[in-house]
């Protein structure tokens, strides 16, 4: 008989093993380890991505938005679109949705010390961004990409506007000893000085395009050409100018603990107490006489043109506030404070709502 070509071996059955059930530890372990991971990839993107929190205070229309610990220098907003941008030390932050989400872009390289913001009247994307050491920058991408249009003589940039209704139109006030006024009429890629000397603030008229408003130490400045010549009142001290329109005064003035309120540039000055010393003051765009005051204590609030005041900060606690701005149609307050973050009023519930 021939062998078989190959030997058959039996054929062993495998021994079972008793079922054993997992250490009762393993699954918490095992979830916690999935939270640190998630924890740690949100962290990896919380630099370029910022998602707010609502944190909405009971009985209150304050929301917070972020950026708690953080010192917020500037806040601005788009006047028509719900663009919205805040500057921290080391960054600007950028919202295209009012507030709800941030994109976060640093500082390029030997930037100083930010100090006035201005947002194009029609384009968002268009920025004005003044510094300490006196030099302005223009972005044309929301704060992506910055040129260098202007160097203020080695002072701070105290402001940046545009003018709301003459879009190419806008100002700085430059501080130190070669400052002064500065106009633009190319949306800010050219400048021309109209008023020399070490400035504190100024305006556009909002109606009549010509009618500038200049403050200096020791007195306050008006020009109904555009500049070219300029007519002088002597009042120390003001830190804040309003300008008004045909159903307001012609000016309102903060000055340390007072607002000073001229119906006409050559008449007397109304004179109103403030509740604290202003931080930031700013009217509603449709109402003159609508405004809001930023102190070391909280925002308040008048409806009468500053004789008097109410507290509006219910909700918010008495914050130091760093900036004030209104988003599109004045239908929003926005608030950086000193090391709170940042707060946006809405009395009907997140986003919703007009300011009363």
């Amino acid at each position: 008989m021939e062998p078989e070509p190959y030997l058959r071996l039996p054929r062993r059955r495998a021994r079972r093993r008793p079922f054993r059930r997992p250490p009762r530890w393993l699954l918490p372990l095992g979830l916690m380890l999935v939270l640190v991971l998630a924890g740690l990839a949100a962290g990896f993107q919380l630099r370029s991505r910022l998602v707010r929190l609502h944190a909405v205070p009971a009985g209150s229309g304050w929301e917070y938005l972020g950026f708690r610990d953080r010192a917020i220098l500037l806040v601005k907003a788009h006047r028509r679109d719900p663009v919205l941008f805040c500057v921290v030390e080391d960054g600007l932050a950028r919202s295209s949705d009012g507030g709800w989400s941030w994109d976060e872009v640093p500082w390029p390289p030997g930037f100083a010390r930010p100090s006035a913001l201005a947002v194009g009247t029609q384009d968002p994307e268009l920025l004005l961004l003044g510094t300490e050491s006196g030099l302005v920058y223009r972005s044309e991408d929301g704060g992506r990409t910055w040129a260098e249009v202007l160097a203020g003589g080695g002072g701070r940039v105290e402001l940046a506007a545009f003018d709301v209704q003459r879009s190419r139109e806008a100002l700085l006030v430059t501080a130190g000893r070669d400052g002064g006024l500065w106009r633009s009429a190319d949306y800010g890629r050219t400048w021309s000085r109209v008023a020399a000397g070490p400035l504190v603030t100024a305006g556009f008229h909002p109606r009549e395009g010509q009618v500038l408003y200049a403050a200096a130490p020791a007195r306050v400045s008006r020009s109904n050409d555009g500049g070219k010549s300029w007519a002088h009142r002597d009042l120390a001290g003001v830190r804040f100018l309003v300008a008004g329109s045909a159903d307001a005064p012609a000016l309102r003035l903060g000055i340390a603990d007072r607002l000073l309120s001229l119906a006409t540039w050559d008449g007397p000055a109304d004179t109103s107490a403030l509740p604290g010393e202003p931080t930031a003051l700013i009217a509603h765009p449709t109402d003159c006489n609508l405004l809001y005051l930023g102190t070391a204590v909280g925002v308040w609030r008048s409806a009468d043109g500053g004789a008097s005041w109410i507290l509006y900060s219910e909700g918010l606690g008495r914050r130091a506030i760093t900036g004030l701005c209104l988003g599109p149609e004045g239908r929003t307050l926005y608030v950086g404070t000193a090391g709170a973050g940042l707060w946006r009023y809405s009395p009907a519930g997140p986003g919703e709502g007009m300011l009363p």
